[in-house]
């Protein structure tokens, strides 16, 4: 019971700091994007923000640069080789990202903080590895639950993302702890989430059916896409520019020479107004395939922030744009594309149909279930994080993957 108690009080306190860290991480975005979108000229330091970016990593933490990967192989194999700078240097580099203009989100920095300062908060009590272990995904979720204002969605991340196809259902608790934590702490920060338009559901038809089917398909084919791009550019950058400062500069460069042609400044940073439009339904076709290319590009030259609003600002755009398509409601497909195209993305059905039920209300949970579990069964087993542990496999796509290599 002693033991239980301890790590029940250190996840309260790691989850606090994660709330608090998370609260303090979105006030300086919100500052550094009103900056930056009064301040045009900041574009011209992207490829010295990118050389930086590589500077701070290569000095002072080259391993942190891993990311949330490093996150869930520690939980995996937990060798205390989660660095104390983790959490500042991913705020710091996350910051000076979304000031310059790169296309990058915020959770995932989020995901990091909550993890690290957890992590950190542990070694100063002598913990067993399956203790720290529940820490860790404790503090993950805290992360994710502070980012998004979602703190049910919050505790199951932790416990869902580590593998592809299980929950580790033994740290409940100390995720329960964490993620209420962190949450209640952004609430005394003053911090405001993100509040997306009521969704109204249709009558259930034949029609909408098929259409949700249809849906998940896409937003299964557009989270492959993503992950594919991302994983091989990123592989590609390091093979051609194996020095960080260099690829970070030469980068920086690339990106600010195709934002500054395109002209419209529309793809830098978060994106949140045009996912607003995309539940009124005025997405533009060409948003969600621009914002794919910058942020693939942002993210495999190292810039910082995680994937997670642009994932969804990809998968709500797009859902918009299929229900004008299908002549259906554009704020139910937006909402449902929201959630379902990061499930597929980070292999995270359940925490992805809890935080749309959070996000969008509980009416939506039958549909959310399904187009987010539709999703994840469509997608490769390998997503964005690539220490997930594969447990299980995807019947559906394991069954179009044996008929594809009998087809050729």
């Amino acid at each position: 019971m002693k033991i239980k108690l301890k790590l029940y009080i250190l996840s309260l306190f790691g989850g606090s700091l994660a709330g608090a860290a998370a609260s303090l991480f979105l006030f300086s975005l919100e500052y550094a994007s009103t900056l930056r979108e009064k301040n045009h000229w900041l574009l011209f330091f992207m490829p010295l923000v990118g050389a930086l970016v590589g500077f701070l990593y290569l000095r002072y933490g080259s391993i942190a640069g891993r990311g949330n990967n490093l996150i869930i192989d520690e939980i995996h194999r937990p060798l205390k080789k989660t660095p104390g700078i983790m959490a500042p240097l991913v705020f710091v580099s996350s910051f000076l990202s979304h000031l310059v203009g790169a296309s990058v989100g915020r959770e995932g920095a989020a995901v990091q903080m909550g993890a690290s300062l957890t992590d950190q908060l542990g070694r100063w009590f002598s913990l067993t590895d399956s203790e720290r272990r529940a820490l860790l995904i404790a503090g993950t979720g805290a992360g994710f639950a502070a980012a998004l204002g979602t703190p049910v969605a919050g505790v199951f991340f932790g416990m869902e993302v580590i593998h592809v196809g299980k929950l580790k259902v033994s740290a409940l608790v100390e995720s329960l702890i964490a993620s209420s934590a962190a949450y209640m702490t952004t609430k005394i920060f003053g911090l405001h989430h993100t509040h997306f338009k009521t969704v109204i559901l249709p009558d259930i038809s034949f029609k909408l059916i098929l259409s949700l089917a249809l849906l998940s398909g896409l937003c299964a084919i557009l989270a492959w896409v993503f992950v594919s791009s991302v994983h091989h550019l990123e592989n590609f950058s390091k093979k051609l520019f194996p020095h960080l400062i260099i690829k970070g500069f030469v980068g920086g460069l690339i990106l600010f020479i195709f934002i500054w042609l395109e002209g419209s400044f529309l793809y830098s940073g978060l994106g949140i107004a045009e996912i607003q439009k995309a539940f009124l339904g005025e997405a533009q076709i060409y948003w969600p395939i621009l914002k794919g290319f910058f942020t693939t590009l942002s993210v495999a030259f190292g810039f910082k922030g995680g994937e997670f609003v642009p994932l969804v600002y990809i998968g709500a755009t797009s859902g918009s744009l299929l229900a004008n398509f299908l002549n259906l409601s554009p704020v139910l497909f937006a909402a449902l594309g929201f959630a379902a195209i990061f499930a597929g993305a980070a292999n995270t059905p359940i925490a992805c149909t809890l935080m749309a039920i959070e996000l969008f209300g509980f009416h939506i949970a039958p549909f959310a279930l399904l187009t987010c579990y539709l999703t994840y069964q469509m997608t490769p087993h390998h997503g964005i994080y690539a220490a997930q542990v594969r447990t299980h496999d995807k019947k559906f796509y394991s069954y179009f993957e044996s008929w594809w290599k009998r087809s050729n």
